[in-house]
């Protein structure tokens, strides 16, 4: 396991293996689904959310070859994506309208 993070309203865990994303239940521990990643290890994820009532819907992540995903929780499915080899990126973040990434 590389990363385990809470969603901002707490009824949802992700836990980041590899190339993989597995979301859970909080309080029934029922995997909700699994987000695949290309073949590259992810590298940091966010929920994304700044609202009052967060409805932890999306989930952004980067990968170490260059690649920032954004993936919709309703559907189990990637809603955008971004890649440039010529980044390392090392972090992510997110709110409701824009996503960020720092890398090298």
């Amino acid at each position: 396991v590389n990363e385990v993070r809470f969603s901002v309203g707490g009824q949802y865990f992700a836990v980041v293996y590899a190339n993989t994303i597995q979301v859970y239940n909080t309080y029934t521990c029922d995997l909700i689904g699994s987000l695949r990643a290309n073949s590259q290890k992810v590298r940091s994820m966010q929920w994304a959310s700044s609202t009052h009532f967060p409805l932890d819907t999306r989930i952004v992540a980067c990968t170490m070859d260059g690649m920032v995903m954004d993936w919709s929780l309703r559907e189990l499915r990637k809603e955008a994506d971004h890649s440039d080899k010529r980044f390392h990126y090392h972090a992510v973040a997110a709110d409701d309208k824009c996503v960020w990434v720092v890398g090298t």
